[in-house]
């Protein structure tokens, strides 16, 4: 039995190398965790492209937080404004929020300013 490497996404920990002749095939090399990963670059490109936002990520429990300016309003129909901007690119986003840029380092997930969900 020969170990090739461990691999560890996330929570999972998989196990990624020879056993006699059988072949154990990454998850990223999957088509779902492929497809999965097009679809959140795709929908980070297009989040991305706004003129609002500054920064855009996705959390592992499918949460999109994107960064604005603070101008002292609510944007909560941002956020939904962006749910239904992304609705054609993902099925996989529960939730929309939109965090204030310039103090989003002031705790982990930011100042929130509005959010929305997106199913």
């Amino acid at each position: 039995m020969k170990l090739v490497a461990w691999l560890i996404l996330g929570s999972i920990v998989v196990l990624y190398g020879y056993f006699g002749d059988f072949y154990l095939k990454s998850p990223a090399e999957s088509p779902t965790v492929l497809n999965a990963e097009t679809e959140q670059r795709k929908v980070l490109k297009l989040v991305r492209a706004e003129t609002q936002v500054k920064q855009a990520l996705i959390t592992e429990a499918d949460v999109l937080y994107v960064s604005v300016e603070d101008d002292g309003s609510r944007r909560d129909e941002y956020a939904n404004y962006l749910c239904g901007l992304i609705k054609d690119q993902t099925t996989s986003i529960k939730k929309v929020k939109v965090v204030a840029v310039k103090k989003a380092r002031q705790s982990a997930n930011g100042v929130p300013l509005g959010e929305s969900s997106c199913q």
